[in-house]
């Protein structure tokens, strides 16, 4: 479950934390009951300057956090994905390895296929589409594109 609000005044902040509230005597009626140590705070954007706010569940702080991983993709509070896009090409040089180290002698067609199946699907999962030139989302995706070159060159067909 994920709760978000635009926070420009402390009426923002106080709504916010009194929808939290609601939410846990809504789970508490229905006999759900959230962990305050799995519940995460995290300020994104760049106007926040480095500012923590403290909200509580059932007299609890939450955590603040940087980094959150959410259905695979990780989110910073600056939404820059330079680190998703990271592991997600250390994930496919791994299976590339692995690919290397277990099929020496394969055809093309079968690497094309091991190829499509195993490695661009990582490579591709959640990437940002608005690669424009100079920012870091370019460098990426040179990166991504080298990793993807080395991949099929470095097989021997």
């Amino acid at each position: 479950m994920k709760l978000f609000s635009g926070i420009t005044s402390d009426l923002d902040i106080n709504k916010l934390q009194t929808d939290i509230s609601t939410i846990s005597t809504w789970t508490d009626k229905l006999l759900l009951k959230l962990n305050a140590h799995k519940c995460k705070i995290m300020t994104v954007g760049k106007s926040h300057n480095g500012q923590t706010r403290t909200y509580q569940l059932d007299s609890q702080n939450l955590c603040t956090v940087t980094e959150e991983k959410d259905l695979g993709v990780l989110i910073d509070n600056d939404l820059q994905f330079e680190n998703h896009i990271l592991s997600k090409i250390k994930t496919a040089n791994r299976i590339t390895g692995l690919v290397r180290r277990n099929f020496k002698n394969i055809d093309f067609p079968g690497f094309l296929l091991l190829y499509k199946s195993m490695i661009r699907s990582h490579l591709e999962y959640a990437q940002r589409q608005d690669y424009t030139i100079g920012t870091p989302a370019k460098c990426n995706l040179d990166c991504c594109n080298v990793c993807k070159n080395v991949t099929i060159s470095d097989i021997r067909v």
